[in-house]
This record gives structure tokens, sequence and C-alpha cells, in this order.
């Protein structure tokens, strides 16, 4: 007999495979939020898509926000729009409408500031490259107008969109 302590004959696991089971685990689990969010807003942006578009709905809900003119509302570039609705807070409600017109965006950025600053509102403008950006605000109220040359158009025409966003006031707020 000998008085050696008993060895045990059960290996102990490196430490680092419990660092990469813990991480698979985390991967896993991101990668099931990350395919329920899809999912989710997925099915938001495809319902607001489906929506019908009614011209004198969305114009009363600009309020007085002016519309440039010449332009044309376009109701398929309005619905195309409306998918961005679906990434918004329940509490923000957003009015989008698209238009074309023939006129350069130069020209179409350059009236909205007059007009919008006339009304009271402060502008920050936003140069994207190929979209001109130009976010106007007073309050909580947004109008975000974006302009890109309209591929289908004259040769200085513009795809206007308009984006208002109001905050809403809930029951628990007031």
């Amino acid at each position: 007999m000998s008085n050696s302590p008993k060895s045990s004959t059960k290996a102990k696991r490196p430490y680092w495979v419990y660092g990469i089971v813990g991480c698979s685990f985390i991967v896993l689990l991101s990668f099931a939020g990350c395919v329920a969010g899809i999912s989710y807003f997925g099915q938001r942006m495809y319902t607001e898509i489906q929506k019908p578009v009614n011209k004198d709905d969305i114009l009363s809900a600009l309020k007085d926000i002016p519309i440039y003119q010449p332009s044309e509302f376009d109701p398929d570039f309005t619905k195309a729009m409306r998918a961005s609705e679906a990434i918004l807070p329940d509490n923000v409600v957003a009015t989008n409408a698209g238009f074309i017109s023939p006129d350069s965006a130069n020209k179409i950025i350059s009236w909205y500031k007059a007009e919008m600053l006339a009304l009271g509102y402060k502008s920050e403008e936003n140069n994207l490259g190929f979209i001109r950006q130009i976010t106007f605000t007073q309050g909580q109220d947004r109008l975000l107008v974006q302009l890109q040359k309209d591929p289908t158009g004259p040769k200085d025409g513009s795809q206007l969109s308009l984006s208002y966003f109001q905050v809403i006031q809930t029951q628990s707020e007031s």
C-alpha cells in the first residue's frame, strides 16, 4: 500500500472550452434575436406598404406644410416611402408624400428654405451625395425634405419626398 493520494481519473477541461461554449450561446441568442426583429419589422413594413394611398388624406395630414409647385403627387413613390414608418416608435406619427417635379433640386431646396423659415421653422441641410436633404424643425415637429434626380423625368427633374413627423402625447404624459 502506498501513501500517495488518489489521482482523479476525470480530466479537467481547460477554461477556454467554457469560453467557446459561452460565446457560442451568445452568438446563437443574437442570431435568434436578429431573425425575430427582421421578421417583426418586415411584417410591419409590408403592412404599411399595402395600405391604400389617399392623396386628399395625405395632403390634409401635412397641415400647413407647403407643397412645391410645379409638382405632381406620386402614389407609388408615396407607398414605397411608407416602409420607413414601421421603425417609428408608437408615439410618433409620420406622414409621407412623394412628388415628381420638372425642376432641379437646388431650385426646390431654395423654395422650401424660404417658405419654411417664413413659417417659423429652423433648418439643417445635409448633402448625402446623390440625395439632397434638409430638415425643418419647429418644437417637436419635423419635416424632412429629400430630393434626388428623377430617373424617368426631364433632365433637371427631381423626385421630392416629404416626411412630416409629429410626436403625440399619451394619456400618461398629459
